[in-house]
């Protein structure tokens, strides 16, 4: 199996990278919300396609209109030494496409590893993004100009499946929606990019396609392989269960921010900040603003600032409008990030690193 680059780095990258530098250690008592689950209802055979061509780009379409997304992730496996490395990932999502908002609940459970937390909360609102865990508590950002896709992220086969599916008779009512049913073989499963998979030996898998609209509802796939969402790269061998489904909400969906996040949480910052700055955000050892002077102002100003209070400069590199400084004093080592968003503005990140 393999999740999108971008739906990866989030869980992975992001996630763990953002709550790794604020401290995030042990985990908290909330326990994974158990998957909803899905009877198939056969249909009466009609016409439609006989198969699914997953190489052709316009295979899969996006989602209409508000939706929820489940995905439920597991891995069971030994490493070498015979200790369990089993673990499980659950992702609970809502979609909101006028005005864009989505949501994301994030539980990990055995061996899985949400940057020391196990569970996470991320929600997209109001040009705004907020991150929240039990141990670190909120933290709440300005979001960038460019928003995020659920069923793009997910729903990404390039690399992954190849080949024809064959579609199985009778159809099938899933979460709502009647839907083909396309039967994956291990010849759909593309081998020649390990890097961007998980399963490597398929052993079932289905994806069940929106008769009208023609975009999946349920993704199913099982069988062996490593995990790189649930182990370490080079981790041992195990089996493999996805299942991915997206579930249309007519009645719309309700997306706020994790309870106790507010913008006006945040606390003082200890570093040199520009004299226009708005938008403050605080968590743990992240601190954020936004400002408009130029590129150029913001840049000398953390260079210059920052030696005159005491600290050094140890590496810096800008390309295309935007720097990434790191800076160390008294066994303390900073970064400042500076990068564009919307409207010319600048967003500045300054982190500690743990």
């Amino acid at each position: 199996m393999r999740i999108s680059k971008t739906s990866q780095l989030l869980l992975t990258l992001t996630l763990a990278l953002i709550l790794a530098a604020c401290g995030g250690a042990g985990a908290d008592d909330t326990a994974p919300t158990p998957i909803p689950t899905n009877t198939a209802i056969p249909l009466a055979p009609e016409s439609g396609p006989s198969n699914l061509d997953l190489d052709d780009p316009e295979a899969f379409q996006e989602f209409p209109g508000d939706y929820t997304l489940t995905m439920d992730f597991s891995f069971e496996g030994e490493n070498d030494d015979g200790a369990d490395a089993s673990g499980n990932l659950l992702l609970i999502a809502a979609s909101q496409a006028e005005p864009h908002a989505l949501s994301m609940d994030i539980s990990a459970s055995g061996a899985a590893d949400l940057g020391g937390v196990d569970h996470v909360n991320y929600v997209e609102l109001d040009d705004r993004i907020y991150f929240w865990n039990a141990q670190n508590g909120c933290a709440n950002l300005p979001a960038n100009s460019e928003q995020g896709l659920l069923f793009n992220d997910f729903v990404n086969t390039d690399n992954f499946l190849t080949g024809i599916a064959q579609r199985m008779l009778p159809d099938a009512t899933i979460n709502g929606v009647a839907s083909y049913h396309f039967v994956l073989s291990p010849e759909n499963l593309d081998v020649e990019d390990p890097e961007t998979m998980d399963v490597s030996e398929l052993t079932n898998g289905s994806i069940y396609v929106a008769r009208d609209g023609g975009y999946i509802v349920r993704m199913l796939l099982q069988g062996t392989g490593v995990s790189q969402l649930i182990s370490a790269e080079g981790g041992p061998l195990g089996q493999i269960d996805y299942q991915l489904d997206f579930e249309p909400a007519p009645d719309g969906v309700s997306i706020s921010p994790p309870e106790g996040c507010a913008e006006d949480e945040s606390q003082p910052v200890d570093y040199p900040v520009l004299d226009d700055a708005t938008n403050p955000t605080s968590f743990g050892g992240f601190y954020s603003y936004q400002t408009e002077k130029s590129f150029d102002v913001a840049v000398d100003f953390y260079l210059t600032r920052l030696a005159e209070d005491g600290w050094t400069l140890e590496e810096n590199n800008s390309a295309g409008g935007t720097a990434a400084m790191l800076f160390s004093k008294d066994g303390t080592r900073i970064n400042v990030v500076i990068s564009p968003v919307a409207d010319g503005a600048l967003n500045i990140i300054l982190a500690e690193e743990p």
